[in-house]
């Protein structure tokens, strides 16, 4: 399929941003002048190319935010990803390669937990590790600091904390 043959009715919005020419887009569209559909592909930033996509009919579309709303339901972040198994093989009993998982600092949270802190770790997913508490912990945080472990401070939280104060570490970038 070519970008000629895809005509664009509505942009909803950018799924993730450029990495080199080309950024992941929700469109509304129309493939050949056939039904209107959500699609979900690569544009290259002037709409002249396209990558790998999928495109949904409106029942098919719901059937997905319906998963999605499952997802991340409760206000959560989605799906533990690192307690899904992975098979060893294919469906066709090929091997399969273990998938690369991000590597973090577990220190700081064996420090954490030596004084008696819980926290929220989601790092490993793209998120951030939390610690619900308020300026009482200023303390402990200046210690962690200390040892390479800046935790920024949020009075409103985030979505682990539900709207409570808390300390923030961000996962490294890669």
């Amino acid at each position: 399929m070519n970008a000629s043959d895809v005509r664009i009715l509505k942009t909803i919005g950018v799924v993730a941003d450029a990495t080199k020419s080309m950024q992941l887009e929700l469109n509304i569209v129309s493939i050949d002048g056939g039904e209107i559909k959500y699609d979900l592909r690569e544009w290259s930033l002037d709409h002249d190319r396209i990558g790998q996509g999928v495109s949904f009919t409106t029942d098919g579309a719901q059937v997905l935010l319906a998963l999605l709303k499952e997802c991340f339901k409760d206000g959560g972040e989605g799906i533990d990803i690192t307690t899904i198994h992975i098979p060893d093989t294919d469906l066709f009993g090929n091997p399969v390669a273990e998938p690369v998982k991000p590597q973090i600092d577990t220190g700081v949270c064996d420090l954490l937990t030596e004084k008696g802190i819980s926290y929220t770790d989601k790092r490993y997913n793209g998120g951030a590790l939390w610690v619900i508490g308020d300026h009482s912990l200023d303390s402990i945080m200046l210690e962690l600091a200390e040892k390479g472990y800046k935790f920024l401070y949020s009075e409103k939280g985030g979505k682990q904390t539900k709207g409570k104060p808390g300390w923030y570490l961000r996962a490294p970038k890669s």
